[in-house]
């Protein structure tokens, strides 16, 4: 269909039209339908593009061209032979522009758009073509009174559209078109913010086009929620997706929507996730539901305010929206609110349609018009303004000759009165609201000087949109000498009014093709205009009133019987004449609630009667008297309309010329009984209190007539001691019940497929069925679809089978006990509280909705609908009282107290706690005691073993509710001699302490003596003191540990791979079996250093085995090694990690870090090959205390055995040897050059002694090529020679974050809630001061570490029990013999 390519024709060039504007001379000179002296006018300095574009000539005289249009007298698809039919038709157009200009001085011009804002962010009518630069016009628009176009934009990509954006446009009084704006992807970032389109000015019966946009995949306005006047043309869009997940009817208000030719559904992105499956994008869901706004607010606001809309529902002034302006200014386009000297300087504003131009806008009436209202004319006052006056005699307001097509054709010509030309109807679109859009138009009209045609018009039912039509004078004539034109219009039932005289002062009338126009009102039009004797070229019977019934014979009908879903209707029976047979009744219904309905189709030509065929009982219609008919499956107490007329064949002798009676009778009304409604809807309870419920519900989907009203009932469902008894709550707790959210029923729409409709808006509420499952009580129950409409629902409850006394119950807490409850609630309630309830109990509550009864003896109530709810915990119920104790010997007491009596719902257990008061910061200690119930006087309990003290104790009950509040705290003593105690503690202390002090003595010395002339260097980490190893809860049984092959030598022994339970891989460390008692304590002290760690990214302790020879530490498999293993042995493959791995790498291992940095825990080695590689590439902190006699390179080795990881220790290191998580950062750097170079050795190239002296000359390592962006940062930051500049490892993590996965969010200690509540406290440094020591130095490099001795033992791996471990114990292990040091400070 081609109707868009014309409309837009007259508006802008299409693809056609623009293909063609690229006239060369020769074709405008051979152009035979054109106006050679037609000329477009435009304000030089509005948009210069627009003058390189015969979209604009066009759209100026789109007017003009619509009035110089005439149309055929018959449809070129179906030619009738009639003399001085056939007419030449001219089409306004204008002579080519030059196009010498160059694109240099076009972009330039099209920059130069003049500012259309008219004050406080309101602008005209827009019109954007050519060029994206010219979208700057609209940067301060927040509103545009009038339409905007954004056209024929060409040659651009997306990258031009990306940062213009316009979020302060929020409102469109006019229409919105798009067409044929390439690059353009989606209106999402271009118009964020748009809500309101108001349709004030419609493009073709359109407020929202999108034609061919051969690039836009999403419309994307995902604020629009309201298009109040005109419909959405979206077609031709081949990319276009979401076009058919819009709700549309929650947007349109009155329109016709017609979307096609866009790309298919089928292979767009779903949004699944959202209500309905109704969605802008894949992104952003349709939101329907009003946000709480001010009741003046049309869409969002800011605030609660009148201040706060957006934009206003009605008129805004000074900043509010208010219903109607001030009675000293103006109503302005039913918007905003301004003077009389606003309303007429609009007058001489840029204009940009010829419409525009020829409007004249007074102040009138408290509003500013184009156009007086009825009963006024314009006239010009004394100061030669344009105004309103009262007709004296009869107002006038002439109009011009047009084809009305559209309503926005049809909109000219409001306040009319006389036509000074022609009028011709050729409307084919199927709006809704297409009557009453013709009425307020032509309804002024008296005088139309030339005639009047309606061609092929199927939506025009009546011509009684003429109200005041008085005459037609017939000036100039058309088809057949006629002034009155009817013809092929399928629905035009009716003409005039009867009491509206009309007179056709020249020409005839010419009636065709009009099935449901009988001739007896063409000949009663006739008789009134003085025109008789049609010919059959002017009239021709045969065409005209086919498909109705014109000559009718009335038929009385009645209904004889009705009940909920059936009626019995009985009628006259017909007598045929002789001339006709009579075949059989047609007997037609409908549901509605329109007394004015007509008979069969309506004005679209969809027929919604439901037509019965009723056959004649025994073939002979002369012996009945009348004619009966049962209409079964009607809706319970549901208004009908009724009618029923004959079927009949007329005999060979019956004369064509005479039209055949039919037999019809009057459409009558009747409403069937009301019957049992289904059940209410929605039905969900919630506690507000410890005695309080609220019950809420809607009505019933099917009220199937008047609710009386709906039953409340319900009944205690108390809690089963004897289930509950059977878990033990001591030991597993209670499990808390969070309150769940209300789920919402999902139901999907399915389309009812049926006849299309041309009218879209027509049953548009019925369209959509809900399809849900329910149970129902057929004989076999089962699963069943329930279809939209009433069903008969089976009830088998017991409130249809009740005494009467029941249901006679008022609203009164007395009427019922404390079990069970009945209410009956008005039906024009939807909720109910339900009080004097028992606290913290569960009851089961049932709503049934009751119709009015029929008869006393039969109830209409409803199947129930169920729901739970439990009420509020009650404050102290559970507090015990009442607490004593009995002293029963020197070691055990007993304690009693009263037992719970009204519990929240039943008491689970109590807990005594007490404390010894005469040990200092006691721990205190509980017992607990089962107990499900509320029925013992006293309950008592035993506490044993208890040491001679002072002790406090306190007693609480642990209800379904949770935990009470503990009891009064009451004191006693166990043990206590009375013979002087106190002189016996003061011995005991007295004796404690001596024999404290000669110990303390005794080791001191010892000590001195051993390490005379040696030095502790530095001590860190307090965790790491040497004391024997002490078994604990991860002891392993041997037994359980399997070893299955030698992975390594590690610091103290081997690392071997092996099972734990016979079930897990696990890596095993071991120790030679002829290592010291102390070399095993070290081992296993080391280990036990992991126990306080758990984090994923941090290799997990998983037993010790202490018990035995030789001892086993078990701990996490990490199948690929240690990191620099892994990252040579990839080199030269595909392996090779690319920049997201390198990220993730490094993440991994700076959020193991990060936790140990949180612990106060300094690593002091961190590298490569002390960070594992998992199976699945996950990179861990590498377990403390293990090392690799295959890196014994990467150490400096002073003298024999000294042994410093030199190229990985940060400037402070070297120089002082403190040991901070600032300078585990700089280490973290060289790990991240190990990293980017597949573990090339750091400082390739220089000797570890030039090492030295260049990382303390403030030397870094250099940044490898192809180092990504953020790695490199990160690497400058951990290289900062100051260790405070440095980053903390959260803060690294924190860069790294964004550009990970959701399974790292997952697992990391940053996203954990330590980790985030260490982020949100602000803490940079979490990690104790380490130790300040300082050196002597000579040639400029530490000799602490330059004149090393040879039992410096730091990293020793040659011999096996010496702990390289205790570089993390005890900072650096002390050495002997060392001469002058001196205390000279570094400048750094």
């Amino acid at each position: 269909m081609k109707l868009v390519l014309v409309l837009l024709c007259v508006l802008a060039p299409l693809a056609t039209c623009q293909r063609q504007e690229r006239w060369s001379t020769t074709s405008v000179a051979r152009s035979k339908h054109r106006d050679k002296t037609a000329k477009g006018k435009y304000e030089p300095d509005y948009d210069a593009a627009r003058r390189t574009s015969r979209f604009g000539e066009l759209f100026e005289n789109e007017h003009e061209f619509t009035l110089s249009r005439r149309s055929r007298a018959i449809d070129s698809n179906r030619p009738v032979d009639t003399a001085g039919s056939s007419k030449n038709y001219q089409y306004s157009s204008h002579s080519s522009k030059s196009r010498g200009k160059s694109s240099e001085e076009i972009r330039e011009n099209s920059r130069r758009t003049k500012n259309v804002t008219i004050g406080d962010g309101i602008c005209q009518s827009i019109d954007i073509r050519n060029n994206v630069y010219n979208f700057d016009i609209l940067e301060n628009c927040h509103v545009i009174e009038g339409f905007l176009q954004i056209v024929l934009i060409e040659n651009n990509t997306e990258a031009d559209f990306q940062n213009r954006t316009f979020p302060k446009l929020r409102e469109i009084t006019g229409y919105l078109l798009l067409y044929r704006v390439y690059g353009l992807k989606s209106l999402n970032n271009l118009f964020p913010n748009l809500e309101t389109i108001r349709g004030n000015i419609l493009l073709t019966d359109y407020a929202f086009m999108v034609y061919e946009m051969q690039n836009l995949q999403e419309i994307g306005l995902r604020k629009l929620t309201k298009i109040s006047r005109g419909g959405v043309r979206i077609e031709k869009n081949p990319a276009l997706c979401y076009t058919n997940t819009l709700n549309w009817t929650a947007i349109v208000t009155a329109g016709d929507n017609f979307i096609k030719d866009n790309s298919n559904e089928s292979s767009c992105p779903s949004c699944s996730q959202c209500p309905d499956g109704f969605c802008w994008t894949a992104q952003h869901c349709q939101v329907t539901n009003k946000t709480k706004c001010h009741h003046q607010c049309l869409g969002e606001c800011y605030g609660k305010t009148e201040s706060d809309c957006y934009v206003c529902k009605h008129y805004r002034h000074e900043g509010k929206c208010v219903e109607n302006c001030p009675d000293h200014l103006y109503a302005y386009i039913s918007r905003r609110c301004i003077t009389k000297d606003e309303c007429l300087k609009i007058n001489h504003l840029r204009k940009i349609s010829k419409i525009e131009d020829e409007q004249k806008w007074r102040p009138f009436n408290g509003s500013c018009l184009t156009q007086c209202p009825e009963g006024y004319e314009d006239h010009i006052d004394e100061n030669k303004m344009i105004t309103c006056r009262v007709c004296k005699d009869r107002c006038r307001k002439i109009g011009k000759s047009a084809i009305i097509r559209h309503i926005s054709d049809a909109q000219v010509f409001r306040g009319t009165t006389v036509v000074n030309g022609a009028l011709e109807f050729q409307i084919r679109n199927g709006n809704p609201n297409i009557m009453q859009e013709l009425t307020e138009a032509f309804g002024l009209i008296e005088e139309i000087t030339e005639y009047v045609k309606v061609t092929h018009s199927f939506p025009i039912t009546s011509l009684g949109f003429f109200k005041k039509l008085k005459v037609i004078k017939g000036e100039k004539l058309d088809i057949n000498n006629a002034s009155l034109i009817v013809l092929d219009n399928p629905n035009l039932s009716n003409l005039f009014p009867p009491n509206q005289k009309i007179v056709i002062q020249n020409g005839r009338l010419f009636f065709h093709y009009n099935p449901k126009l009988c001739m007896s009102k063409i000949e009663e039009l006739g008789q009134m205009v003085g025109i008789r004797d049609f010919s059959n070229l002017e009239v021709q019977p045969e065409s005209n009133g086919e498909k109705v019934a014109c000559d009718v014979v009335n038929i009385n009908i009645t209904v004889k019987e009705k009940g909920s879903s059936y009626v019995n209707l009985i009628w006259d029976s017909y007598k045929p004449p002789e001339e006709q047979q009579l075949l059989s009744y047609l007997l037609s219904y409908i549901e509605t609630e329109n007394e004015n309905i007509t008979y069969e189709a309506n004005a679209c030509g969809n027929n919604t009667w439901q037509i019965v065929d009723v056959d004649i009982p025994n073939g002979n219609t002369s012996l009945l008297q009348t004619v009966s008919k049962h209409i079964s499956g009607l809706k319970p107490y549901t208004k009908y309309a009724v009618y029923v007329k004959t079927f009949t064949t007329r005999n060979e002798s019956f004369s064509k010329s005479r039209s055949s009676p039919v037999g019809q009778s009057e459409i009558i009304f009747f409403r069937t009984k009301s019957d049992i409604p289904s059940m209410p809807t929605d039905v969900v309870s919630s506690s507000i209190s410890d005695t309080e419920i609220v019950v809420k519900w809607n009505p019933p989907e099917q009220p199937n007539g008047p609710i009386g009203y709906y039953m409340i009932s319900g009944f205690l469902r108390p809690d089963d001691a004897e289930f509950l008894s059977s878990r033990d709550y001591c030991n597993y707790g209670l499990i808390s019940e969070p309150e769940l959210e209300e789920v919402q029923e999902v139901t999907a729409k399915i389309p009812i497929v049926g006849p299309s409709s041309c009218c879209s808006k027509d049953e548009s509420t019925k369209a959509p069925t809900s399809k849900k499952f329910e149970i129902l009580c057929n004989q076999n129950l089962g699963i069943s679809h329930v279809s939209a409409g009433w069903k008969n629902y089976c009830v088998f409850n017991r409130y249809n089978s009740m005494n009467e006394s029941v249901h006679r119950l008022e609203n009164d807490p007395s009427s019922v006990d404390d079990e069970t409850f009945v209410y009956n609630v008005s039906a024009k309630e939807n909720a109910f509280r339900l009080k004097n309830l028992r606290h913290f109990s569960l009851y089961t509550i049932s709503v049934a909705a009751c119709g009015v009864k029929l008869r006393e003896d039969l109830q209409m109530c409803s199947s129930v609908q169920y729901t739970n709810a439990r009420t509020r915990k009650r404050e102290k119920a559970d507090d015990v009282g009442n607490v004593k104790t009995h002293i029963a010997n020197n070691s055990i007491v007993e304690v009693s107290w009263d037992t719970v009596r009204n519990p929240n719902a039943l008491t689970l257990s109590y807990t005594v706690e007490y404390t010894n008061l005469d040990v200092k910061d006691a721990k205190k200690s509980t017992e607990c005691i089962p107990y499900v119930g509320r029925g013992e006087e006293r309950k008592t309990h035993d506490i044993k073993n208890l040491s001679p003290g002072h002790y406090s104790l306190r007693v609480r009950s642990t209800s379904l509710a949770g935990d009470g509040n503990f009891s009064e705290t009451i004191y006693f003593s166990v043990g206590l001699l009375n013979d002087n105690p106190i002189v016996l503690i003061s011995l005991l202390i007295f004796g404690f302490f001596t024999v404290f002090i000669i110990i303390g003595y005794i080791y001191l010395r010892n000590r001195q003596k051993k390490k005379k002339q040696e030095r502790l260097i530095a001590s860190v980490n307090p965790d790491y003191i040497e004391t024997k190893y002490i078994i604990d809860s991860w002891e392993v049984p041997r037994e359980s540990v399997e070893i299955l092959e030698e992975l390594g030598l590690g610091n103290f022994g081997m690392v071997c791979r092996g099972r734990l339970d016979n079930s897990i891989d696990v890596a095993i460390k071991t120790i030679s079996e002829t290592a010291s008692e102390r070399e095993k304590n070290e081992f296993l002290n080391e280990a036990s250093v992991m126990k306080n760690f758990s984090t994923f990214h941090v290799i997990k302790l998983l037993g010790v085995v202490s018990i035995g020879n030789p001892p086993f530490v078990v701990m996490e498999l990490m199948e690929n090694g240690d990191l620099k293993t892994y990252l040579r042995r990839i080199r030269d493959t595909h392996f090779v990690p690319n920049a997201s791995r390198i990220i993730r790498m490094a993440a991994e291992i700076a959020d193991g870090m990060a936790y140990l940095e949180s612990k106060k825990f300094v690593h002091r080695d961190l590298a490569a090959r002390n960070c594992m590689v998992s199976k699945d590439l996950v990179c861990k902190i590498g377990d403390f205390g293990m090392a690799r006699d295959i890196y014994e390179t990467d150490y400096y080795k002073i003298g024999k055995k000294g042994l410093l990881p030199i190229r990985w220790m940060a400037p402070e290191n070297l120089s002082d040897g403190v040991f901070t998580s600032d300078s585990d950062v700089w280490s973290f750097g060289v790990v991240l050059y190990e990293i980017l170079t597949l573990a090339e050795i750091p400082y390739q190239g220089f000797s570890n002694e030039e090492v030295l002296n260049y990382v303390l000359h403030k030397g870094s390592l250099g940044i490898p090529r192809n180092c990504p962006e953020n790695i490199q940062k990160i690497m400058e930051k951990c290289f900062k020679w100051r260790p405070n500049d440095r980053p903390t490892f959260m803060e690294i993590v924190a860069e790294l974050e964004p550009f990970l996965g959701q399974d790292f969010c997952e697992k990391s200690f940053y996203h954990s809630e330590e980790g985030v509540e260490i982020r949100s406290l602000g803490i940079k440094k979490v990690y104790h001061h380490a130790a300040p020591i300082r050196f002597h130095w000579g040639n400029e490099t530490a000799r602490w570490v330059r004149e090393f001795e040879d039992n410096v033992t730091l990293l020793d791996q040659t011999k096996a029990g010496t702990s390289r471990g205790r570089i993390f114990k005890n900072g650096f292990q002390h050495f002997g013999n060392v001469t002058n040091m001196e205390e000279v400070p570094l400048d750094r």
